[in-house]
């Protein structure tokens, strides 16, 4: 995880990827605080992509609204 957050401050095109793995290992790890940032950082820089705003809203435990269900 250390090594993938040192990604996210340096190559701008792999950053969302490596938040991507970093919020699920975050969650995984039971660190929702790191994932729910990150997840909402995503959602916010993706607005366009359901699955960001989908997991985010996993993530603070609430309902998946049903637009953005797959």
């Amino acid at each position: 995880m250390e090594q993938i957050g040192k990604t996210i401050g340096g190559d701008a095109n792999l950053q969302p990827f490596a938040k991507i793995l970093l919020a699920l290992a975050a969650r995984r790890e039971k660190q929702d605080p790191l994932a729910q940032k990150l997840l909402r950082e995503l959602s916010e820089e993706f607005p366009e992509s359901p699955l960001y705003a989908a997991e985010y809203a996993k993530a603070m435990g609430r309902p998946i609204p049903a637009e953005l269900r797959p």
